[in-house]
């Protein structure tokens, strides 16, 4: 039986560097090892939205509990609303993308349902929604000198 140190000195003796490195289409990559660290350069969600059914709000606007705001659209998922105008709460759906001027969305489990007028006490910068690209481009990612897997080609697609 070898020990550790001539094992490894025969692995040593027998490994060849590499010579050449190929840039092949991700498609193609499956079964290969990568030369280089690989990351999704798509953004996941590609635009902020909503993580619950609930009231898409300015936090600005609501400085105090109890504050009621005019229920000014209604954002299913699969739409785009319009800009949250200043003073106004939007209807907004699991999914669908926070309109521009909104920076919170008030979940709708802890929010009375209304459907001119919503009361609103208080909404975090950011509560409840999924911001632009942070789940791909920051989870996704593969280390060099991993074996590429048809899976994993997929996600970084």
């Amino acid at each position: 039986m070898l020990t550790f140190e001539q094992a490894l000195e025969k692995l040593l003796a027998a490994a060849q560097p590499v010579e050449e490195v190929r840039l092949l289409p991700l498609t193609a990559a499956a079964g290969r090892i990568l030369a280089l660290a690989q990351q999704s350069t798509a953004a996941v969600p590609p635009l902020d939205n909503s993580a619950m059914d609930g009231y898409a709000v300015r936090t600005a606007d609501v400085t105090a509990a109890g504050v009621c705001l005019p229920v000014s659209q209604r954002i299913p998922a699969g739409t785009v609303g319009t800009t949250l105008q200043p003073g106004t709460a939007a209807r907004i759906f699991t999914g669908a993308p926070v309109p521009a001027g909104a920076d919170a969305v008030r979940v709708c489990s802890s929010a009375p349902r209304a459907r001119r007028r919503h009361s609103v006490a208080g909404a975090e910068p950011g509560s409840s929604s999924r911001q632009r690209s942070r789940a791909a481009t920051a989870s996704v990612k593969r280390p060099s000198w991993t074996r590429q897997q048809p899976r994993l080609s997929h996600d970084l697609a």
